[in-house]
């Protein structure tokens, strides 16, 4: 059974109740042999399903699982759609400055993508993929053939949306090239104050990824939002990949609610 039309009957109070569902913890290791990660991510299923369901890996950013993936974990199984909420920081780095290249990652989400298809409790080919700040980066990534490619194979199956919040847009933008054919849905979430540039990097991706992309593109700004604008933390702190290396982050009830909204609906209307 495909419960995707659970989204249709939640109301708001259930959008954003809080609730909690034991998940299994897999361990499993990256696709690189240069950087063969070893990474857990916890498997969170839908209650009262009979059969295989979509699914989202959803990926931290520097500081580790927090409310904002504890959110979805929790949220989308209400809504029949699986939670793999990985875990990349235990025993790789401890702050952004030790954290690995951000590539360096790309393989681990791709074993996660693999991982998730060999269940039978999953729809193999309704995979998707999100993510916040070094997730968000992630999650752009692995819209990129040439990743796909490398580490799964050309005829693999690739996967099937693209949510991300805050993912630094000048990075996943120096990997485009007009040869570069993007067909799966991308949806954005960036505030025009972000101390890694996105007020001024993410309109001019959406206008690059326009001229090489078939899939929907749903870029979405928030005014005066900073980094981590759907969080709770505040306060600056030390990152080489911020300008001047001055990352900032500033959570703010209005604009997570709204973008909470938004990716659930994004993400229901793509795994039909």
């Amino acid at each position: 059974m495909n419960c995707m039309g659970c989204f249709r009957s939640a109301t708001v109070a259930a959008l954003f109740s809080a609730s909690s569902y034991a998940g299994e913890i897999i361990k499993f290791t990256s696709l690189d042999p240069a950087h063969p990660y070893n990474v857990s991510g916890e498997l969170l299923l839908p209650p009262k399903v009979t059969g295989p369901v979509p699914a989202m890996v959803v990926i931290h950013g520097s500081g580790g699982k927090d409310e904002r993936t504890e959110y979805f974990a929790d949220e989308l199984p209400k809504h029949g759609v699986a939670a793999l909420v990985v875990d990349y920081k235990t025993g790789i780095f401890r702050i952004p400055s030790d954290r690995p290249p951000n590539d360096t990652f790309i393989a681990a989400t791709y074993a996660a993508l693999k991982l998730l298809e060999s269940r039978s409790e999953i729809i193999a080919d309704k995979v998707g993929v999100m993510g916040f700040s070094l997730g968000g980066q992630q999650t752009l990534s692995a819209t990129l053939p040439a990743f796909k490619n490398m580490w799964l194979g050309e005829n693999a199956p690739k996967f099937r949306l693209h949510v991300a919040f805050y993912p630094g847009c000048k990075f996943y933008a120096r990997k485009l090239n007009p040869n570069t054919h993007i067909e799966v849905p991308i949806q954005v979430f960036w505030g025009t104050s972000d101390t890694y540039g996105d007020g001024e990097f993410c309109p001019k991706l959406k206008e690059q990824l326009a001229s090489t992309s078939t899939g929907e593109l749903d870029f979405v700004p928030f005014d005066g939002a900073h980094h981590g604008f759907d969080g709770s933390k505040i306060g600056h702190f030390t990152d080489p990949a911020a300008i001047n290396k001055d990352g900032y982050i500033q959570g703010g009830p209005g604009y997570r609610d709204q973008a909470r909204r938004q990716a659930l609906e994004f993400i229901e209307k793509n795994m039909k």
